[in-house]
């Protein structure tokens, strides 16, 4: 069995392409890509995100994702739901995978908590809602600024940040795992996938101590 991890491929996949990726001859649907994060495959719904999904269900492998801060969580949302190896998934197509967030899965020999979303970098200039009613022409003059923002429901989406219901089923299995185990340096996290070994764990004081509305 093989796992490879990756990141933030933003809809863009010809890395998983036989000439940059030469493993997959030798892979199966037991071997897993994971891209821990901006995954981007369901954007707009469009052509191209159904082109992208195809392409990646045609590879041997399985591809699993978290989602991270540029992902639009109401296509997410709108997939079939299903457990899967001890965790729930949405499934964008039989082989390609949304690990929910706050879930643990068994696979690979090895147990994985996830938990994907992040506070978004690039809104130093605020948020735009398409129903206001200057909505246009904000949104012109800020782009004619340069300005870093996005547009709620269109590049921005309110599931980017995490909510303490979205740790409520994970984080009993990280505080047993926690227990009479070293805390290791937390750093902030984007899209976070940690896999969790039998006698250490990696747990973010993030999730230790939860956090933000509910």
């Amino acid at each position: 069995m093989a796992i490879y991890i990756t990141g933030d491929t933003h809809g863009g996949f010809q890395r998983f392409g036989s000439k940059y990726f030469p493993q997959q001859k030798e892979m199966s649907r037991e071997d897993y890509v994971i891209i821990t994060g901006d995954f981007g495959g369901l954007w707009d719904g469009g052509q191209k995100d159904q082109h992208w999904l195809d392409w990646l269900e045609e590879k041997p492998f399985t591809t699993l994702f978290v989602d991270g801060n540029h992902e639009n969580f109401g296509l997410l949302d709108a997939l079939p739901e299903k457990e899967w190896n001890g965790g729930r998934v949405h499934a964008a197509r039989d082989h390609v995978l949304h690990l929910m967030r706050g879930q643990v899965f068994h696979f690979g020999g090895l147990t994985w908590f996830t938990m994907g979303g992040a506070a978004s970098h690039d809104i130093q200039d605020g948020i735009l809602d398409p129903a206001a009613p200057d909505f246009e022409r904000q949104y012109w003059l800020m782009r004619r600024m340069r300005s870093m923002f996005r547009v709620k429901g269109v590049s921005w989406w309110a599931e980017d940040f995490l909510r303490k219901r979205m740790l409520h089923s994970g984080f009993p299995f990280l505080m047993h795992r926690a227990t009479n185990s070293p805390r290791t340096a937390c750093a902030e996290f984007a899209a976070a996938l940690l896999f969790v070994q039998p006698q250490t764990v990696d747990v973010c004081e993030k999730f230790q101590q939860p956090h933000g509305s509910a």
